[in-house]
């Protein structure tokens, strides 16, 4: 095979990812494969926290959430006072309810809480 060939081959086409394989992508695999973007873990959170979530990590970004107005919008963040995170008033570890800030996997991760 004509190395230029080879090269231009690598370029154009897709790679071959095994649907198993961990570094599977939503673009190659399709839009199924989307509704598993986030870990098992996630499923701990509300619906509204995995939206946010999916709609943070969505592969089209024109989809994608890109403004602090399409956050605001959002289910999770309706209710929120933006107006206290403007002024510093609230404190992350107040965003956590007390089952997620007793589970030691999390604790590690987060420790500047």
């Amino acid at each position: 095979m004509d190395p230029a060939h080879h090269l231009r081959a690598s370029v154009t086409e897709l790679p071959i990812v095994p649907p198993s394989s961990p570094y599977s992508s939503t673009a190659i695999d399709g839009p199924v494969a989307n509704r598993r973007l986030l870990p098992a873990s996630a499923d701990r959170l509300p619906p509204d926290g995995r939206d946010l979530l999916h709609r943070l990590l969505e592969p089209d970004p024109r989809a994608r959430l890109r403004s602090l107005l399409q956050l605001q919008r959002i289910a999770l963040y309706q209710h929120y006072r933006w107006e206290d995170v403007r002024t510093r008033k609230i404190v992350p570890r107040d965003l956590f309810d007390d089952e997620c800030l007793v589970r030691e996997e999390d604790a590690v991760l987060f420790t500047d809480f």
